[in-house]
């Protein structure tokens, strides 16, 4: 959020900050809820939450023990609006990806309600061949996948790392 001037973030305004040095963070129950919200599936919720501790959780969330910095929530949410990797490359995907001359290991969580997941499959399937391998979570954790996978994202990550191909069609199979 801006304020009306457009010059400075409307958060250095909020209440015990003194243009960005805050004294304490300000409170954002709102966003925290939100945040909190689409980390997860809905189904993670409803199987690991008990509708009766909701209430503790929602204190917990809305009230961190140590929150989350709100000028670094803003420049995130910032970067991620404004960051668009096929500017230089006439606003296109294909051409974009054309570019890429590193391996990557994209993590691809079909239940991820805070950061897509269609554009980077988009671009793994578009990258030169061999390029791009996909990891695909296979819970509902969502954006939180990695941490309720640890494992088998080490594994996928150690096997990614160990396979010195670039061009090979057997590197860019999926992994299990």
């Amino acid at each position: 959020m801006r304020e009306a001037s457009g010059d400075r973030p409307a958060a250095h305004h909020t209440r015990g900050c003194d243009g960005g040095a805050y004294r304490q963070p300000p409170p954002l129950p709102a966003l925290w809820d939100l945040t909190s919200l689409n980390l997860t599936a809905p189904e993670y919720r409803n199987r690991h939450i008990a509708a009766l501790a909701m209430p503790a959780l929602i204190r917990r969330i809305e009230h961190p023990a140590t929150p989350f910095d709100a000028d670094n929530r803003m420049r995130q949410a910032q970067a991620m609006l404004r960051l668009d990797v096929t500017r230089p490359y006439g606003d296109s995907m294909r051409r974009t990806s054309a570019q890429v001359q590193a391996r990557m290991l994209i993590d691809l969580s079909a239940q991820d309600r805070m950061v897509t997941p269609g554009p980077a499959e988009n671009f793994s399937h578009l990258a030169p061949a061999g390029r791009a391998r996909i990891f695909s979570p296979r819970s509902d954790c969502g954006h939180s996948a990695a941490g309720c996978e640890p494992a088998r994202l080490n594994r996928a990550i150690q096997h990614f790392l160990a396979e010195p191909c670039m061009k090979s069609a057997r590197c860019s199979r999926n992994l299990k």
